[in-house]
């Protein structure tokens, strides 16, 4: 019963977004961006035709038959295969997540798998069934790029997903790594092997955007690996992770607009019930500070409705497209749009703004809305601040 009142509730704006918008103008600067993530069934293509501007699909044979179907429906949307990074699967499934075989690696090239300080294969904790892969191997990266180029091609992709680009040896709980003690040191190999892949996708005109996990613990690695992809999703957007530390929200929009200016992809991913009204709507109100044709978001929910992305029409009724860059009140963004202004606190604490000569209070990890057709009617913008 949520689910159909709240669908409902936004399905008919949705629909005038996008079903009824020329398909030339998809994807301008302005217009909100959604990507649906994994699922995919037979009924949904025509919905996420009429309503994605990007998708990322296993090379399941289900996918693989309907992508032809959805680039009738929709020519301009972006596929992209999904491909493990850091590990292959002892047992593959029809997902087709990683590349090779595990036996046949095992036999011929057991150098390409990663091993512990004791010389043990690495059973990824997390992920039982999962091997982890020496990403400095010249000849694993080889290899990693010649299927995953292959399947790419023969399954009429415009590009791969590249999950788990790792930036910690503790990721997934691994044991310590024979070849990389420290997290400088794997840093090091999984960029090696992002440039190599990105340059040989780059020159068969296919794009690679690439799942980076913590970028903002480390200072400047989102913009060095932004260089060898086109784009990064941050698979925890808002939300949760933002207590994660006083520093990962702030860093998460830095880092959006860092991509936007670069004119990459920054995928904004939430994870999230699909009842939870409130942070359905910070994540949404996050996603909105980097609007624009390369910055794409979705709600990942983790009940029934998982394969549907839900947007409020009511956010865009009220508040319309951008009018300015985002900026900085202090440790508040806030953006202007043609109704009104949106302020967001990505800090653990309260954070007092003025608008319009008026004080007010942003709690810790949320956002205010502010539109003109409220008592604040007639009134034109927020004094001007510093553009980031």
């Amino acid at each position: 019963m949520i689910f159909n009142r709240k669908f409902r509730r936004w399905a008919w704006l949705l629909i005038v977004w996008v079903v009824l918008m020329p398909a030339d103008t998809l994807g301008e600067p302005g217009k909100p961006v959604l990507f649906s993530y994994f699922k995919v069934y037979d009924w949904d293509i025509d919905f996420i035709a009429d309503r994605y501007e990007m998708v990322v699909w296993h090379n399941h044979p289900r996918s693989v038959k309907n992508l032809p179907v959805l680039r009738q429906k929709n020519p301009q949307i972006k596929a992209l295969l999904y491909r493990e990074l850091f590990c292959i699967l002892r047992e593959e499934t029809q997902l087709a997540e990683s590349v090779g075989h595990y036996d046949w690696i095992m036999e011929h090239h057991p150098n390409w798998f990663q091993k512990d300080i004791r010389g043990n294969l690495i059973e990824v904790p997390e992920y039982p069934g999962r091997f982890m892969m020496d990403l400095g191997n010249e000849q694993w990266r080889d290899f990693w790029i010649k299927e995953t180029m292959k399947d790419v091609k023969e399954g009429g992709w415009d590009g791969v997903f590249v999950d788990d680009a790792l930036t910690s040896v503790k990721m997934h709980h691994l044991p310590r790594l024979r070849n990389y003690p420290t997290d400088a040191n794997l840093q090091a190999a999984v960029y090696g092997f992002l440039k190599k892949a990105y340059e040989a996708f780059h020159a068969e005109g296919k794009l690679m955007l690439a799942n980076v996990s913590n970028s903002y613990d480390y200072p400047g690695l989102f913009a060095q690996w932004l260089d060898v992809t086109d784009g990064i999703m941050e698979e925890h957007c808002s939300g949760s992770s933002w207590t994660w530390g006083p520093h990962v929200g702030e860093a998460q929009l830095q880092a959006m607009q860092t991509a936007r200016k670069a004119d990459k992809w920054y995928l904004c991913m939430t994870y999230g019930l699909w009842e939870d009204q409130s942070l359905m709507d910070l994540s949404f109100s996050t996603y909105l500070m980097g609007l624009s044709n390369k910055v794409a978001w979705s709600y990942r929910s983790e009940g029934a409705h998982s394969k549907r992305v839900p947007v409020d029409p009511v956010w865009i009724d009220e508040i319309g497209l951008p009018t300015s860059d985002p900026k900085n009140a202090g440790a508040v963004w806030l953006r202007e749009f043609e109704g009104g202004t949106i302020f967001l606190n990505p800090t653990r604490s309260f954070q007092a703004v003025e608008y319009f000569d008026e004080q007010y209070m942003i709690a810790p990890r949320s956002f205010r809305k502010f539109i003109q057709n409220s008592p604040l009617e007639g009134k034109q913008n927020v004094p001007t601040l510093p553009e980031l």
